[in-house]
């Protein structure tokens, strides 16, 4: 029953939201899950069913513990463990994810193809969906149910992934399913989600080419048709890029600028979570740049937002979690599953990351 619960609850977070608030409300939606899972936990300690933590698990664990004592001595420690700002991804929050991932880890072989199957079916939906908010408004960039073009288009480059490995469908139906999620992909016009998206293309290709090398023509058939997507994918970003050229402030070289001179002056431990909205509300100003109605909260670099947080020592601890994901990852030798991990990097290297996206993560570790 559990089981069922937290596969149904974690298929739901993408649709969670509430009069036009997403990505609190997809917190809200976590922390109600984490409550039962913490629940759930605490029961089976005490009746001495140990809590075996995979070495993903430990490192993730140990990053928690360093992002607690930062947030301890940090700028503002209750905010950092509830969650503060827009994104609430405090010490509580990532707690949480760490008990989707060891829950998750016990799950069957036959229930991981369901729960598979499942977010499969979410990313079809949401692509349908995106692609009806596109065609009803035309100029404007589709929102999904995430509230910003681009982490709708980060989580539907990743989902491709969730389309390739959903089982038991026939190839031509999981094509159809690609190219659905494909063009929702350019509906968002999100440059970031574009890359991501062939890069798990490209991973999905190297993996055909493999299983057919022995047929010549197929092989330079299936070249030539992914370099053309890829020709595409490269055009579509140069158009996007004219269309949208940088902000002088909404710029990511002045929030990593910025940013690594604020990790320069606590480089040890960092400010604790969910404090870079003081961090750079505060530089912005030395910066004399006046943000009226316009907030920053994340540097646009998950590697540089995790050094902020917690220093040095916490992101040496994330980047082995993060390494260590990747080693199980490739265990399994199936490039398809390398390439979305690399694209959820490079998204987290240049956009902010939602639940979702966290969450994402926590599942290609175990799926």
């Amino acid at each position: 029953m559990l089981t069922l619960l937290l596969t149904y609850w974690i298929a739901c977070m993408p649709f969670v939201m509430l009069y036009g608030a997403f990505e609190g409300t997809k917190v809200v939606w976590l922390w109600i899950g984490g409550f039962f899972l913490t629940l759930y936990w605490f029961i089976r300690l005490i009746r001495l069913h140990p809590l075996r933590l995979s070495q993903t698990g430990e490192w993730l664990l140990g990053w928690i513990g360093i992002l607690g004592i930062a947030s301890l001595i940090g700028i503002h420690p209750i905010d950092s463990f509830i969650g503060g700002s827009y994104r609430h991804q405090g010490i509580l929050f990532f707690f949480t994810l760490l008990l989707i991932l060891e829950t998750v880890r016990q799950f069957s072989l036959k229930h991981r193809e369901y729960v598979l199957s499942l977010l499969g079916f979410g990313v079809l939906i949401e692509s349908v969906l995106t692609l009806e908010q596109k065609i009803l408004a035309w100029s404007v960039r589709p929102l999904g149910t995430f509230g910003e073009p681009n982490a709708l288009g980060g989580y539907l480059a990743v989902g491709l992934l969730w389309i390739l490995l959903w089982p038991r469908i026939p190839n031509w139906m999981r094509i159809i399913f690609y190219i659905i999620s494909g063009a929702a992909i350019v509906a968002t016009e999100s440059r970031s989600a574009l890359i991501c998206a062939v890069i798990v293309m490209l991973g999905f290709g190297v993996r055909s080419l493999m299983e057919k090398r022995k047929h010549t023509l197929v092989v330079v058939g299936m070249i030539l048709i992914f370099v053309a997507i890829a020709i595409a994918g490269l055009m579509q970003y140069r158009s996007i890029t004219l269309s949208r050229p940088p902000s002088i402030y909404e710029n990511r070289l002045l929030y990593w600028r910025v940013g690594l001179g604020e990790f320069l002056k606590r480089p040890i431990l960092g400010y604790g979570a969910e404090t870079e909205e003081v961090i750079y509300d505060n530089a912005m100003k030395l910066e004399h740049v006046n943000l009226v109605n316009f907030m920053i909260d994340r540097s646009h670099n998950v590697f540089l937002d995790v050094a902020l947080w917690s220093g040095s020592i916490g992101l040496l601890l994330f980047i082995g979690w993060t390494l260590s994901i990747f080693y199980g990852i490739s265990k399994k030798r199936d490039q398809r599953r390398n390439a979305a991990f690399i694209a959820w990097v490079i998204f987290a290297c240049v956009q902010p990351l939602g639940v979702v996206h966290w969450v994402q993560l926590i599942l290609l570790s175990v799926l």
